[in-house]
């Protein structure tokens, strides 16, 4: 069950799910998080590492919770559980240090089948040393899974992602949180079939430029921590 919900399903409002590890969240994040659910806009549910858990047991195979349990970092823990969360219920994802501008339209809007950002950000410094070909547009910006929307349950794009990500961590491949279940996957999905494939059909891609009108951005205390996933060694743990 989420950690916190607050309102009643209406069809002028979207379903907009954040993550954090534990139940409570350091205050800089909190008060971000505050931002979305109080936005009358939002049908807002937030969940922990445990109520996530719970989640994915009670809608998903038993691979799908164990990739979810082999993760040892929270970034990518989030990254598992929000695409089980987007194809099981269909919604909005954001981020936990993105603050609401109510500038919302451009992943709310339903006329599209869902919505994707590129980033500002420049690539880790291993994709960019590697020269991939699955990050030629990279000048565009590479697409950032920090807010993702998808309106329909069982979205085959999300159900492609969560596929790979799950055979990324099953195969326990070290080449960072970015290529195994971050933005990378993404990126090399798109790259590999190209935005006309029918996994692409009526998503639309928006410009780095629109993400930083959309959304705060905040420094939060907890990326210069341990906890950050730039700052950690082993992301994965062994499985009972």
């Amino acid at each position: 069950m989420p950690v916190e919900q607050g309102g009643q399903a209406s069809v002028s409002r979207t379903s907009l799910m954040q993550f954090w590890d534990s139940r409570d969240a350091p205050p800089d994040v909190e008060e971000l998080m505050a931002s979305w659910r109080a936005d009358p806009q939002f049908i807002y549910e937030r969940y922990c590492w445990q109520s996530a858990h719970t989640f994915i047991q009670d809608h998903f195979d038993t691979r799908t919770l164990a990739a979810f349990e082999s993760c040892a970092v929270p970034a990518m823990q989030c990254d598992v559980f929000r695409l089980c969360w987007l194809f099981e219920h269909g919604g909005a994802y954001v981020d936990a240090d993105q603050g609401n501008r109510g500038r919302n339209d451009a992943f709310t809007d339903r006329t599209s089948r869902g919505h994707l950002f590129r980033s500002p950000r420049p690539l880790p410094s291993n994709a960019a040393a590697a020269g991939s070909p699955l990050f030629r547009d990279a000048q565009a910006g590479v697409i950032t899974n920090s807010v993702m929307s998808f309106f329909s349950p069982d979205d085959p794009l999300v159900g492609m992602l969560l596929a790979r990500v799950s055979a990324n961590i099953e195969r326990r491949i070290d080449m960072g949180i970015w290529h195994v279940t971050g933005p990378g996957v993404l990126c090399g999905l798109l790259a590999e079939l190209g935005p006309k494939h029918e996994l692409f059909e009526n998503v639309r891609i928006h410009s780095s430029n629109e993400l930083r009108r959309a959304f705060k951005f905040v420094k939060c205390d907890y990326k210069s921590s341990t906890k950050h996933w730039r700052n950690v060694n082993s992301v994965y743990r062994s499985v009972r």
